[in-house]
C-alpha cells in the first residue's frame, strides 16, 4: 500500500499499472474515510458550543425562514460531543458511498465502449484516486491546532477551496466556490490518468468522461442558485 501511496503522489501511472494489476480497495478507503472522519470529530471538540449554535442558525436560516429565538431555542440542547459521533458516522457512510456511485458510473461507461474492466478495478481506481483528499484534512488539523479561541467555522476548515485561495466571496456562490477545492482538482486529473491509461482513449476523451458528473451537478448548482 505504502508504494501505490508514494506512486499516486508522484508517479501516477506506474500507480495505476499496478492498481489495475492488483486492485486493492478497502484499507485505502479505510484509510481516507478515517482521516477525513478525525477532523470533523477534532472540530466538535475544540469549536466554542455557543459559537457553533449561532452558526448552525445561520445555515437554518438560509434555507428555512424561522425566526432567530425559535431556532435558538431548538438548539438549546446542542451537545458538540454527540454532534461529532453523528459527524463521523456520516463521513463514513459518506465517503465510501459516494466512490462507490461513482466507479458505478465508471463501470457503465466502461460496458457501452466494451472496456471489459470489472467494477472492482473502477472502484479501486476511484478510492486511491482520492487520495490527495488526505491534504484537505492536514489543512484542517491546522486550522484546529493552530486556533486558540475555538471561533472556527465549517467551512474554516478547509483552507484549499476555491473561495479561500482565490475568491474570497460571501455571494450566492460563495457556497458553490467553497465546494470546489485543490484535492478535488488533483482527484479529477488523477483519475483522467487512470482513465487514459486502462483505455487508451485520448487526454481528451478520458477527461470528459470523467468529469461529465462534475460538470453536471455543478450545472444543477448553479440553476439552483440563479432560481
Amino acid at each position: 500500500m505504502f508504494k501505490n501511496l508514494l506512486n499516486i503522489l508522484t508517479a501516477p501511472n506506474d500507480a495505476f499499472a499496478a492498481i489495475r494489476e492488483k486492485p486493492t480497495i478497502l484499507v485505502p478507503l479505510l484509510f481516507i474515510a478515517m482521516v477525513m472522519a478525525s477532523v470533523q470529530y477534532g472540530y466538535f471538540q475544540v469549536v466554542d458550543r455557543e459559537f457553533l449554535i449561532e452558526q448552525l442558525i445561520e445555515q437554518t436560516q438560509a434555507f428555512v425562514n424561522a425566526p432567530e429565538d425559535q431556532l435558538r431555542a431548538n438548539l438549546e440542547d446542542t451537545n458538540p460531543k454527540r454532534l461529532a459521533v453523528q459527524s463521523v458516522i456520516s463521513v463514513m457512510i459518506v465517503v465510501p458511498l459516494v466512490m462507490c456511485i461513482y466507479a458505478g458510473y465508471l463501470s457503465l461507461i466502461s460496458k457501452f465502449t466494451y472496456d471489459e474492466i470489472p467494477y472492482r478495478q473502477w472502484l479501486s481506481l476511484t478510492v486511491w484516486s482520492g487520495i490527495p483528499s488526505l491534504f484537505i484534512a492536514i489543512a484542517g488539523w491546522v486550522v484546529l491546532l493552530t486556533n486558540n479561541d475555538g471561533m472556527i467555522g465549517i467551512q474554516d476548515l478547509n483552507p484549499l477551496t476555491l473561495n479561500s485561495l482565490i475568491f474570497q466571496t460571501q455571494g450566492e456562490f460563495s457556497g458553490l466556490l467553497n465546494a470546489i477545492n485543490l484535492s478535488q482538482i488533483w482527484s479529477v486529473i488523477l483519475m483522467s490518468i487512470g482513465y487514459r491509461k486502462w483505455t487508451d482513449k485520448s487526454s481528451l476523451k478520458s477527461a470528459i468522461i470523467v468529469l461529465a458528473p462534475y460538470l453536471i451537478i455543478l450545472a444543477i448548482a448553479v440553476i439552483v442558485i440563479l432560481t
